[in-house]
Formats: structure tokens, sequence, C-alpha cells
């Protein structure tokens, strides 16, 4: 009942959003958008071909190349999707190796309770990694693909992001929901029930005990760990890194300051000890201190000749008289 409910909800939930939709685009006449857009800054085109509809010359880029460049980015889309399946299977088998003691001699790395919950939680850490790996990667071959328009661009990179994150967020849930249960790994018997394989050793039937290893509990624990880990993840990197560079910023440009006001008060201290020199020797001049100042000297001088001149002219004329 709750599956047919969620699929008539869905069906009837996006028909009602075409609708409002188409309705909204009508009342703000946006309902030709697509049609009227420019091209993107970003767009090179191959060569300029006339309009089939106006015959005026329009930008064009070679269909040929642009569907090669799409199945470059599907081969590389299908070679990250590769690595998320072969990154989870490799956690389960390194749980089957950590937590089994016949694997490593009769050794266990990793008590058996514990085993699952650590397994998830390095499996959540790798879906952030390659999650954000990913983002890098889709975006650079979106912008490879040269799009004509921006709701070009949009609606390939959103098609790239969502299947691969379908496939990272939802492929370890997939594998217990449905393959976990009786799968036989290197010998080692898989159940949802963490005391199944001790009923197993102790003589329990197998196919009793496989039709009662039902995976609810351990499916909705595993998604609790699973989007609980990422969100506690997201909220730190969106909220703890950018207060952390604040902090970090703010603590340099204190450190910045504190130099240019140091460098500044320096420069006062030296502005000061000239002006006191100045003014000491203006001081000198004014009490007629010898030698104090150049000016001083040459002063005497032009007195001397002044007075030398004086006495030539009066010689001169007593003598003419």
């Amino acid at each position: 009942f709750f599956a047919l409910f969620v699929s008539l909800w869905a069906s009837f939930f996006i028909e009602s959003w075409k609708r409002k939709q188409a309705r909204l685009a009508l009342r703000w006449g946006m309902s030709d958008l697509e049609q009227n857009l420019g091209n993107r800054v970003e767009f090179k085109s191959s060569h300029v071909i006339p309009s089939p509809v106006t015959g005026e010359p329009i930008e064009y880029y070679s269909r040929t190349s642009f569907f090669s460049k799409l199945l470059v980015s599907a081969s590389v889309i299908f070679s990250a999707i590769t690595v998320v399946i072969a990154a989870i299977a490799g956690i389960v088998i390194l749980k089957v190796f950590m937590s089994s003691p016949e694997k490593l001699d009769g050794v266990t790395l990793i008590p058996e309770s514990v085993a699952p919950q650590l397994a998830l939680v390095v499996n959540a850490v790798v879906i952030i990694i390659l999650g954000n790996v990913y983002k890098t990667i889709a975006k650079t071959l979106n912008d490879w693909e040269n799009h004509r328009t921006e709701i070009e661009y949009e609606d390939h990179l959103i098609a790239k992001t969502f299947v691969f994150s379908f496939v990272n967020s939802y492929a370890t849930l997939t594998y217990m929901a449905f393959i976990k249960s009786g799968l036989d790994i290197f010998g080692v018997t898989q159940y949802c029930i963490t005391q199944a394989s001790s009923i197993e050793q102790n003589g329990g039937d197998k196919e009793s005990l496989l039709a009662a290893d039902l995976c609810y509990s351990s499916l909705s624990y595993s998604l609790f760990i699973i989007f609980g880990s990422q969100i506690v993840v997201n909220n730190t990197l969106e909220v703890g890194v950018p207060f952390l560079k604040a902090k970090v910023m703010a603590f340099l440009d204190v450190r910045s300051h504190a130099k240019k006001l140091k460098s500044g008060v320096e420069k006062a201290a030296n502005d000061v000890k000239v002006g006191l020199e100045d003014a000491g020797n203006a001081v000198g001049h004014a009490v007629g201190v010898p030698g104090s100042n150049k000016m001083d000297k040459e002063a005497d001088e032009e007195k001397v000749d002044l007075e030398i001149d004086l006495e030539d002219i009066s010689v001169r004329l007593r003598m003419k008289s």
C-alpha cells in the first residue's frame, strides 16, 4: 500500500507541477524562453551558416563534434561509476577480512559487532570524497562539450550529476537490501543480522536463517550512518571552514595593521628627531655661537669684502682730489 501511495503521489505531483509551471510561464511571458535565448559567452562556433528560418548568418557548431564529445563524457561517467562500485566492493571485502579470524590465522583485528559500523563510516567518507571529485570532473566535461545556451549547459550538468550521485549515494543501500543476505565472499556468508554467523556455526539451519535474515533494521541503520555522516561533513565544510578562514584573515589583518602602526610610529619618531636637530641649529644661530651655521660664515665674508671695497673707493677719491 505504501509503495502504491508513493507512486501515485509522485505522478500527481509531477503533473500538477507541470501545469503550474505552464501557467506561470504564460503569465510572465516566458513560454518561448528557450527559443529566444542567445548563445553563451563561452560558446565557440566551428563555422557560420545561414539560418534555416530567417536566412541570417548564425554561429554553428558541428553536431558530429558535439556528439563525439558526449560519447567521451559518457565513457568518463561510466568509468567514475565503475570506480564507485569498486570502492564499495573493496570496503566490503576489507570488512570481511578484518572481522574474520579464519582469514587472518585466528586473529580478529576488528570485532564482528563493530566491523559493519566502521565500514559504513568509511563508506560515507568515500562517498563524500568521490562526490566532490566528480563535481570537478562533471563541470570540466560540461565546459568541454561546448553547449550553445545556458539551459542546455545546465540540463547536461544536472544529468551528469544526477546519474553519478544516484549510484554513489544508493549503491551501498542497494547492496544491503538485495544482495548482502546469503552472499558468499571468500567462503564467508554475509548476513544482515550480526548474530547470524554464530548461529550458523552452532548448527543452525542456513535456509531458515536466510528466511529470517531481514535487512530492514540494518538498512535503516546504514541509511542513518551514511546520510548522518554526510550532513555532519557538509555542514562542517559549509560553516566550519568559512568560520576558520574568517578567523585566520582577521588575525592576519591585525598583524598587518600592527606592522603598519609600528612603521608609522618609527617614522614619526624620526621626523621628531630631525625637527629637534633643526631647532637646535636655529637656537645656536640666534645666540650667536661662532661657526654654528654655514650662513654665518658666508655673512662674515661678505661684510669683510664690503669694507675692503669701501676703503679702496675712499683712497681713490683722496688721490684724485
